[in-house]
């Protein structure tokens, strides 16, 4: 069963279809539950690249983030795997 549309109904125009699958794809890594298996290879880049991102903010702000850390580390594993 398809996931109802997080924005609006009717027909969405690429740009909405994207915002879209990036906020399933936020919600799927960074929400309580998440699972990185469920990621297409694109969404898994660009949740590694954003987990970097949040990795090294902390870092350089002094406070590092064990959570943070850990999701840069699962997506890297899951990465080793996919290749």
């Amino acid at each position: 069963m398809p996931r109802p549309p997080l924005y609006k109904s009717g027909p969405m125009t690429p740009a909405e279809r994207q915002r879209e699958k990036r906020a399933r794809d936020r919600e799927t890594i960074w929400g309580p539950d998440g699972d990185e298996k469920e990621l297409s290879d694109s969404g898994l880049i660009e949740q590694l690249r954003i987990a970097f991102a949040k990795d090294r903010q902390a870092i350089r702000a002094g406070r590092r983030n064990r959570s943070t850390g850990a999701i840069t580390r699962a997506l890297l594993k899951e990465v080793g795997r996919r290749v």
